[in-house]
């Protein structure tokens, strides 16, 4: 297994987590509510196929059956959820009553699939009527009566045997007529397969049930029975090709809020006379603005939560099977990345229309200026607060084409609260090589006239070797806000913001008096990164602005 070596570390990272959530999507949307909603709620997250040219929807079973295979070497005792990932979100923290009931539904290989109100893409009216679990859930008044692909959760164990039998009931080719089209559709070779699950599959390997209890799954689908079909022909076979548990509209019975216990949502379902559900994941079914309310949330958290956003910028995404054009992998099929690499909008996970060797695009680049070499160098210039995950990434990642790393860091937060200087603790102590630093030195900043008067900074210059590059790390000591002159007779400037002014302004002159006008320089927070396949159009575009104002 050429993905196993990556995968064990990852686990190993994310021991504890469950469910491991698993979906296949061959692109990346900058805000992903399924890795966010995942982030938040601490639930270790596969991702197949990025890059990959999309076939179709049939796919997902042949790569699912692979990925289960190697959690199966790497994680055997977990639960794996297959999910849809571009239609669905985590819903809820997952309880310990859940929890429970996960590791004891794997102890008894049960397989529980998602249900939902209508049978898609076409209804076998005969083969459910026969079917005495489907009756029997219609009569307990459930919504959830009918399989749908989106979601399946098992152990590793059960779900290998359930994917090769899936796998072989989509690409049969003694299929009757009326069951035609399965090799494209997961969702209609799982119904095929849920009819016939006693004759097919092992109990003693693979028991499949449906969740009719909307705990673990809600199918945001909403369905309304026919009361009489349709004279005009069109529409009575859309009719007779449909078939519904019940009137069903759960946006109308949900209670959205935030989690009052930590990061991320709460959502309850009251249907009814039926006792309320927290289901763990909700699916829009294809119909992605059925989640717009709770995906505004979820993004009003990463945007105004520090501890939210740096979780998400953080969380470990496994990659595996992708294409060999996503540049962050550099050419290989699995890695792991932290989600706020891999949503970041430089890496949409497109096929590269042209990505040539990293060296290649330095040297392009060299030789496209007519300035010295040593007065051209890019000068990555960022903010960094505690996000060493995307620090480290970050300088394997620009390293490439990078003269020199400038790190601001300063040993309080923009709230006010004392922080370590995290980087310094990272690249001074984790990577011990501190025969590669020079001596720090502190000097008064006395750049600014009144207000800013007394700003002061250290830095310390470091030289890595792997990654190999040139660091220098500033430690900026911010001062009081209450002796900043600039916020009286400002009510609106708070406290936050002054700090926050302070490191806008020191980056402003630091930026002007240490480099040269022959540098290029590139100012971002650390989950802000740049494409190693456009570094030599920085040099051919050239300054974006002739000069930097000390205002």
């Amino acid at each position: 297994m050429p993905c196993a070596p990556a995968a064990a570390r990852w686990a190993q990272e994310l021991a504890g987590g469950d469910p491991i959530l698993l979906t296949y999507m061959t692109s990346v949307p900058r805000d992903w509510p399924l890795a966010i909603s995942a982030a938040l709620h601490g639930l270790p997250l596969v991702l197949q196929g990025v890059a990959q040219p999309w076939v179709g929807p049939g796919v997902r079973v042949h790569a699912s059956r692979e990925a289960a295979t190697l959690l199966q070497a790497v994680a055997p005792s977990s639960t794996v959820a297959s999910v849809h990932g571009s239609d669905l979100l985590v819903a809820n923290a997952i309880t310990a009553e859940l929890k429970q009931r996960l590791r004891t539904m794997a102890a008894a290989n049960e397989v529980l699939v998602a249900g939902e109100c209508s049978a898609s893409p076409f209804c076998y009216r005969d083969a459910f009527a026969a079917d005495e679990e489907h009756q029997k859930c219609l009569r307990s008044g459930s919504a959830a009566c009918y399989p749908n692909a989106g979601l399946y959760i098992a152990s590793p164990r059960a779900l290998v045997p359930l994917l090769t039998t899936w796998e072989s009931v989509r690409m049969a080719n003694d299929a009757p007529e009326h069951w035609s089209g399965m090799s494209s559709s997961d969702q209609l070779a799982l119904h095929r397969l849920y009819l016939n699950r006693s004759a097919w599959l092992d109990p003693s390997s693979t028991r499949l049930r449906l969740d009719t209890d909307n705990q673990l799954h809600l199918s945001l689908y909403a369905c309304k029975q026919e009361e009489r079909l349709s004279h005009d022909l069109r529409r009575r076979r859309r009719q007779l090709a449909r078939c519904t548990s019940r009137d069903f509209d759960p946006l109308s019975m949900l209670e959205i809020s935030s989690n009052p216990h930590g990061l991320g949502l709460s959502v309850v379902l009251r249907d009814g006379g039926r006792a309320p559900a927290r289901p763990l994941f909700v699916h829009a079914n294809g119909n992605h603005s059925r989640l717009d309310s709770l995906t505004r949330m979820l993004l009003d958290q990463m945007r105004i939560n520090p501890s939210a956003y740096a979780r998400i910028s953080r969380h470990p995404v496994l990659l595996i099977d992708a294409h060999p054009t996503f540049a962050p992998l550099q050419g290989a099929p699995c890695g792991v990345l932290p989600l706020g690499v891999l949503m970041n909008g430089s890496y949409s996970a497109q096929p590269a229309r042209h990505n040539p060797p990293v060296a290649e695009l330095v040297e392009q680049a060299r030789s496209s200026s007519q300035i010295p070499a040593e007065r051209n160098g890019i000068i990555d210039l960022l903010s960094f607060n505690d996000e060493i995950d995307m620090l480290s990434y970050r300088l394997r990642l620009h390293s490439q084409f990078v003269q020199q790393f400038v790190i601001i860091e300063c040993d309080v937060t923009y709230s006010g609260a004392p922080k370590k200087l995290y980087a310094h603790e990272m690249l001074l102590k984790e990577y011990d090589r501190a025969n590669d630093a020079h001596p720090s030195s502190t000097r008064p900043m006395l750049v600014f006239e009144g207000a800013w008067e007394g700003l002061q900074y250290r830095f310390t210059d470091i030289t890595l070797a792997e990654p190999a590059c040139r660091i220098r790390l500033v430690n900026l000591t911010l001062l009081p806000p209450r002796n900043l002159r600039h916020s009286a007779g400002h009510a609106n400037v708070t406290a936050a913001w002054s700090r926050e002014l302070q490191v806008r302004k020191f980056i402003t002159h630091f930026v002007s008096s240490e480099f040269s006008g022959g540098q290029i320089v590139i100012i971002s927070d650390v989950d802000e990164l740049f494409d190693p396949a456009e570094a030599g159009q920085i040099r051919q575009d050239g300054n974006c602005v002739d000069g930097i104002a000390n205002s």
